[in-house]
């Protein structure tokens, strides 16, 4: 979270617009910036399975970023990015799109829900949001946005595979919410091509979003300044007080 903060904040200066590709390590459980740690999280089920847990600067609602079994995508881009929809919800799903093709990629029926609708469940992936990558009907990406300066950021998850069991333990859902109910609202690929190689994944993704966004994307690594931001935005999102004050101000 740290990083895509240095990332977001240094855009201005440095004019670099960024697709970062992540994974998780441990497992962590992430709320949007608004949320209650108590009224999202069953923090007795995060302590037991030894997982982190972390505020987001974005919306939305709570997630497991279960080791291994997701990828998570940030893009960092001027909020003049040629092509790009100025408000924000036309922007999200713009760029959620490049998550589309990098699926269709993979041979699969994906499409951006575009609208949205009013449930307003914890869990992220209960809500319905306009930017929601959906496989055959079923949510297999969210994704939230965060304005600053002349920037923008935009994360979102892509879900590899799913432990119900985890979601349950850890983040709070509607009374009556059952493991064998994720399958009807969620998908993953695993689920879906019956494999997920990581590479292959990796690889359609990149090509999706090189094409939803028409560039040409380039590898490399953070920059001097972006990782000596990142360390020193790293103490805040360690701090009890971010995590578990920072919504109710």
């Amino acid at each position: 979270m740290a990083i895509d903060e240095a990332i977001l904040t240094l855009r201005p200066k440095l004019g670099l617009d960024t697709l970062r590709l992540y994974m998780w390590k441990p497992s962590a459980v992430s709320i949007g910036y608004a949320q209650s740690v108590e009224e999202a999280v069953n923090l007795e089920g995060v302590k037991r399975r030894g997982y982190d847990l972390v505020r987001r600067i974005t919306g939305g609602g709570a997630l497991l970023h279960a080791e291994g079994l997701e990828l998570t995508y940030s893009v960092v881009i001027h909020e003049n990015f040629p092509g790009l929809p100025r408000d924000l919800f036309s922007s999200s799903i713009a760029i959620a799109t490049g998550l589309v093709y990098g699926l269709r990629n993979l041979g699969l029926n994906a499409n951006v829900r575009g609208t949205h609708d009013s449930d307003r469940a914890e869990l992220c992936y209960l809500r319905g949001g306009g930017s929601d990558v959906l496989v055959n009907g079923r949510k297999i990406s969210g994704s939230a946005q965060r304005r600053t300066g002349k920037a923008l950021l935009q994360h979102g998850t892509l879900l590899l595979g799913l432990d119900p069991e985890a979601w349950l333990d850890t983040i709070k859902v509607p009374p009556g919410f059952k493991a064998n109910n994720f399958k009807l609202r969620m998908t993953t690929i695993g689920w879906e091509l019956g494999r997920c190689r990581l590479n292959e994944v990796i690889n359609a993704v990149v090509k999706g979003f090189s094409e939803a966004l028409n560039v040409k994307l380039v590898e490399e690594g953070l920059n001097e300044e972006e990782l000596k931001l990142a360390e020193a935005l790293k103490r805040k999102y360690e701090s009890r007080d971010w995590t578990f004050q920072a919504g109710k101000r």
